[in-house]
């Protein structure tokens, strides 16, 4: 009787525990943001994309400790959700009316691929670069549906590249294409490790031929191109062959495949500056950063009410908001260098010599237009005095300690400026984010209210520890800013 007894006893056992381990790679969705968000996705069957997520706002049942960031995973019907950095990988089900989270990886170990980029190809989950355990990622691996772990893909080099929230390296892929390419605009290495941890930018676009498994160096960023690269204060939509990406107030796009950068057009980039600042430029909510993707053609702007509730603004975008005029190289490579060959030649001498007498010509010609338009006084005083008004209370004190340290010749230290906007005690990354956010909607109001081309607040990377930036107020402005204050 014991022995049926201890049977019984043991066959209990067996099923409590297949219900909790059930019930770990099962998970339902119960939080009102995840299942608006989801909602958004699952309505649309056709596109696909990836997404992004920093927010507090979303987090899909998983403990925050364990990772920085989710990337969202959109292949048409299809929605997989992964927490970078631990390896783990959740398919989203709608059952019986509500949203259920099925983890389908066996993964082992985590914590080497914290913003690392995922994309979808022909019904495989690739994953490129990353960070993690001191080491940058400069592999590529796709998750098995044999083993349900990630496995290596093989490739003729490295590229060591991540994408988080403060380089703004920006990837791309054609998932269309019969022949796609993945290109990445930085890779990154340590300087001396490991007795630094400076890390330091090769900043050079790359190309990932899925088809060959190869990559290739296409040649140094553009200066220009680069420094809106930079300044991207917003996630990348991506349509074919083209990349649209929002860099103070003014939307730009790209076409790696033609080696063209340009701006969308007046129209288009006023209404996307106004619905931008509708729901990112007047109230700034707490811990949320910016959400923004596209599903095929429509993009869409989502935020965080004062309620902690989602809401998002819609927008489509179309081939003829593309302008074409004004195009700049992406990227330089040696044939777009000057031979020194050419300037052997009498006549390309002369040539030369008319073409640099045309640029002093057109120089003074349109320094006369400029200053001829210059505002009067009377209304460049009104465009200050708005947007000196337009600042918070933090704003102003920022502004106050950036002048009188410019009065001393000193550097603003990154301590003070943690200490005035409040993030002291938080991480490393919360810290650098938010005070990037802050200087960035000065600048942003600024240009807004007196239409000034330069920016307020120009920031530098620091010469001791490159991985930081000192910020300062742009000596053209100081005369304004002291007049500001002083009033």
């Amino acid at each position: 009787m014991k022995s049926v007894y201890t049977f019984l006893v043991l066959c209990y056992l067996f099923f409590c525990n297949s219900l909790i381990v059930e019930a770990q790679k099962r998970n339902n969705l119960s939080n009102e943001n995840e299942i608006a968000l989801i909602d958004i996705l699952s309505a649309d069957t056709i596109n696909s994309t990836t997404i992004s997520i920093e927010s507090k706002d979303f987090p899909f049942g998983q403990k925050k400790s364990e990772f920085n960031n989710f990337n969202i995973i959109k292949d048409k019907k299809r929605i997989l959700i992964q927490p970078l950095g631990t390896g783990k990988l959740f398919s989203v089900k709608k059952i019986d009316g509500q949203y259920e989270m099925e983890r389908i990886d066996s993964t082992v170990h985590s914590g080497s691929s914290f913003y690392s980029y995922n994309y979808m190809l022909r019904d495989t989950l690739f994953q490129t670069g990353g960070q993690g355990f001191w080491h940058i990622r400069g592999i590529t691996t796709y998750f098995s549906k044999e083993t349900h772990q990630w496995e290596l893909c093989q490739s003729n080099r490295l590229v060591y590249t991540y994408f988080d929230y403060i380089r703004h390296t920006i990837p791309h892929i054609n998932l269309k294409s019969n022949n796609p390419k993945l290109y990445v605009t930085n890779s990154f290495r340590y300087d001396n490790f490991p007795n630094s941890f400076t890390i330091l930018n090769v900043d050079s676009l790359y190309v990932f031929d899925l088809n060959t498994r190869s990559w290739s160096t296409l040649g140094m960023i553009n200066p220009s191109t680069l420094q809106k690269i930079n300044s991207r204060n917003s996630n990348v939509f991506h349509f074919g062959d083209f990349v649209v990406f929002q860099s103070e107030l003014e939307f730009y796009w790209l076409n790696f495949s033609k080696n063209t950068l340009g701006k969308l057009s007046n129209q288009k980039n006023g209404e996307f500056r106004e619905i931008w600042l509708s729901m990112y430029g007047i109230e700034n909510i707490p811990n949320f950063s910016p959400l923004q993707f596209n599903l095929g053609n429509d993009i869409y702007f989502v935020s965080i009410n004062k309620d902690r509730k989602l809401i998002y603004k819609k927008a489509t975008i179309t081939l003829s908001d593309f302008d074409n005029s004004n195009l700049k190289p992406i990227y330089l490579n040696n044939s777009e260098f000057l031979n020194i060959n050419w300037f052997k030649s009498n006549s390309n001498i002369s040539i030369l010599i008319i073409i640099l007498l045309s640029c002093i010509v057109i120089y003074f010609s349109f320094k006369y237009v400029i200053n001829k338009k210059k505002l009067p006084k009377e209304v460049t005083s009104i465009l200050n005095d708005n947007f000196f008004n337009s600042l918070s209370i933090i704003e102003k004190e920022l502004l106050d300690v950036l002048y009188h340290h410019y009065l001393k010749g000193e550097s603003l230290s990154t301590k003070l400026i943690n200490k005035i906007i409040g993030v002291q005690q938080k991480d490393v990354l919360t810290q650098n984010k938010s005070r990037s956010d802050y200087f960035i909607r000065i600048n942003q109001k600024y240009k807004m209210s007196t239409q000034k081309s330069e920016p307020l607040i120009i920031k530098n990377r620091d010469k001791i520890d490159k991985r930081q930036y000192n910020y300062s107020i742009n000596k053209e402005y100081i005369p304004v800013i002291e007049k500001m204050l002083k009033d």
